[in-house]
């Protein structure tokens, strides 16, 4: 079991990798996002988590269900982008499992 790896740790600085679409259903790609599920999923402040934080430098991030209105399952996104920014900044707390109690 992957356990969540805590700054300053290389991995959480590198540059990630992205995920070969033909890999994403691999037993090897489906088998890191439930180590990061089974992670986030044992911290009970944790909303989501990133594949890095668990030492797999590669771009998935999954977001808990209990972080999503009438969220039926956790969402797993591969490969993310950004592709448009609103015009409305609010400023929010926010947290990070890998340096734990700074926000």
């Amino acid at each position: 079991m992957a356990g969540i790896i805590q700054s300053p740790h290389d991995t959480l600085r590198a540059h990630a990798k992205d995920v070969p679409v033909s890999d994403i259903t691999s037993k090897k790609i489906q088998g890191i996002i439930e180590q990061m599920k089974t992670a986030l999923h044992g911290e009970d402040d944790g909303v989501a988590i990133a594949a890095p934080q668990i030492d797999e430098s590669l771009r998935i991030f999954v977001v808990s269900k209990k972080a999503i209105p009438k969220g039926e399952d956790d969402m797993v996104f591969t490969n993310p982008s950004i592709v448009r920014l609103g015009k409305k900044k609010v400023d929010v707390s926010e947290g990070c499992l890998s340096v734990r109690w700074k926000y």
